[in-house]
């Protein structure tokens, strides 16, 4: 990555000129709060993205986030009367929805920035420019190596210190996808690795001490005893023996050999009595809460998730993905669009495949859309990936809905100040009907 920023640096002079370097009097790291203290699990208590990883669940929580995200498709709107029509035509549109640069597709250069912004708290993709200030490609930025300050002029810079010298950019050609509050330094931001590192450290004490009972092979511990009295030397070559012959998950089973009167005596404890099942089950669950997932993504199969996946999806969708989501797209029109175009200019993932994964719902959702008037034919073809056809642009109505004239439906009642009088009549309306259909059957009339 370093040769690429290099030689990119080196051809991109002639495209556009790059600022002066400025003289920088505040500095702030991308790194992780409290790293290098002690919690009371025994583990660093700044739990680094690289031990994290280690942990299943944060690992499913990672890949689940940056994978789904990645894969939506991103497209570039423009303003077209009341609404928004893709923009084809706009540079930023191939970037976005195909391929940022020549090296990278769309769903490579967001998992991978977005791995960054779950795990450093803060995901970088830098700018490349043509000299009228459009963007020509997005490159991805390792968030190890970046850190951010001000200049003299208060001017923010983040600079990318990863090669044989430090490239400074200016803010405006960089895309910074925060995943968490920001610090109090105002730039980056606090990544859920180091908010939740308490409880990452006890995961992973519970991880090496369910390692070291298993590398131990007697599970349970036991006690030789010896009925007289051995020298030191005779205690640690029997200790070295009796794990050499016994020791490891594979000696688990074998018979024990005692002489000289020993007695072997286990300790009555299990795994499960020390309730390390139950902390590691535990500590699924929190994982899941840190990073707003539901458990039945992180494949728990006793979680209610799997009684009503929609139900969870719903909720993935809101309280996980879209906070994420929305930062991204105000990051790229903030920083690609420049203010006058950002009021007819958007861009914006499509979650239609999230909301309708299955074949069933959408047919559903295209059914009442025809049958209301949403959708025509082809509007439902063109959803499906499908060509038009001929007359399937007509839109459809239900016949028992009538539009409202002046303000009233066709049929409503009229306020009672406003009815009409009719005239009194002796007659009962009844009695009346009766008489001319009597009339009429006899076939008598009145001259």
């Amino acid at each position: 990555m370093g040769n690429n920023l290099q030689k990119m640096r080196g051809w991109l002079s002639g495209l556009f000129t790059r600022k002066a370097e400025p003289d920088f009097w505040k500095t702030y790291s991308n790194g992780y709060l409290g790293y290098g203290g002690s919690s009371h699990a025994g583990i660093v208590s700044g739990v680094n993205p690289v031990d994290a990883c280690t942990i299943a669940a944060v690992s499913c929580c990672v890949q689940l986030i940056s994978g789904t995200i990645a894969s939506l498709p991103l497209f570039t709107y423009r303003r077209s009367g009341e609404g928004w029509a893709k923009s084809v035509d706009h540079p930023l549109f191939d970037l976005l929805h195909s391929y940022p640069n020549p090296e990278f597709g769309r769903v490579d250069l967001w998992t991978t920035v977005l791995n960054d912004s779950l795990l450093w708290g803060n995901g970088f993709i830098e700018i490349e420019r043509y000299q009228n200030d459009s963007p020509r490609a997005l490159w991805w930025l390792p968030a190890s190596s970046m850190s951010a300050q001000y200049d003299d002029n208060q001017d923010l810079w983040y600079t990318w210190s990863g090669g044989h010298q430090p490239i400074h950019l200016p803010a405006r050609n960089v895309i910074h996808v925060r995943s968490g509050p920001i610090d109090l330094g105002g730039i980056m931001a606090t990544s859920i690795i180091s908010r939740a590192s308490a409880s990452l450290g006890l995961t992973l004490s519970s991880e090496q001490v369910a390692q070291a009972m298993m590398d131990q092979g007697l599970r349970p511990s036991a006690v030789l005893q010896h009925p007289g009295r051995l020298s030191s030397e005779a205690v640690e070559r029997l200790r070295a023996d009796f794990t050499r012959v016994h020791g490891g998950a594979g000696a688990s089973g074998k018979i024990a050999i005692l002489e000289n009167g020993m007695t072997l005596n286990p300790y009555q404890s299990s795994a499960t009595d020390s309730q390390f099942l139950e902390q590691r089950t535990f500590a699924i669950k929190e994982v899941a809460r840190w990073f707003n997932v539901p458990l039945s993504k992180l494949k728990a199969t006793d979680s209610p998730g799997f009684k009503g996946i929609d139900a969870e999806n719903a909720v993935f969708l809101t309280d996980c993905l879209q906070p994420l989501i929305t930062r991204i797209e105000q990051e790229i029109c903030l920083k690609c669009f420049r203010p006058a175009d950002r009021r007819t200019h958007k861009v914006e993932h499509l979650l239609d495949g999230l909301l309708r994964a299955s074949p069933e719902k959408r047919a559903s959702m295209y059914s009442i859309g025809r049958n209301w008037g949403w959708f025509s034919v082809n509007d439902i073809r063109k959803l499906e990936g499908m060509d038009p056809v001929d007359g399937g642009d007509e839109r459809l109505s239900p016949i028992n809905m009538q539009p409202l004239a002046g303000g009233k439906g066709v049929g409503a009642r009229a306020p009672a100040g406003q009815m009409p009088v009719e005239p009194a009549s002796s007659v009962d309306p009844f009695l009346a009907s009766e008489s001319t259909l009597d009339d009429g059957e006899d076939g008598d009339t009145e001259d």
